[in-house]
C-alpha cells in the first residue's frame, strides 16, 4: 500500500538558526526564519517555528521557540536537543520533486 511523504511546517534553514542570537528585532528573526506557523494569542512574545515529517519507516517533529522581551530576542528553545534537531532542519529542508 503506497503512503504519501507528508511534510508540514516551516522549512529551518540551518546557517539562518545559527545566526539567531539575543537582541535582535522582531523584524530580523522574521527576515531570517521566515512567518512562524504559531503564534501564541495569549503571548505576543512567543514565535514557536514546527516542522512536521512522516514516511513510511519513520517520523520526526521539531520545534524552535524563540522568546522577546521588549521586541527584542530573549531566548530559543529548541526541541529536541543537539544533533536530533540539526538533523530535523536536515529533513526540513530536503525537498524532493513531486513526479507525475
Amino acid at each position: 500500500m503506497y503512503k504519501p511523504e507528508i511534510r508540514q511546517g516551516n522549512s529551518l534553514d540551518r546557517a539562518a538558526v545559527d545566526q539567531l542570537a539575543p537582541g535582535l528585532t522582531r523584524d530580523q528573526v522574521q527576515y531570517l526564519l521566515g512567518r512562524p506557523v504559531l503564534k501564541n494569542l495569549f503571548d505576543a512574545n512567543r514565535w514557536d517555528y514546527v516542522f512536521y515529517h512522516r514516511n513510511r519507516r519513520d517520523e520526526e517533529k521539531c520545534r524552535l521557540t524563540v522568546f522577546f522581551e521588549q521586541d527584542r530576542l530573549a531566548r530559543i528553545e529548541r526541541e529536541p536537543d543537539g544533533a536530533a534537531f540539526d538533523a530535523c532542519i536536515d529533513q526540513s529542508t530536503r525537498i524532493k520533486p513531486n513526479k507525475f
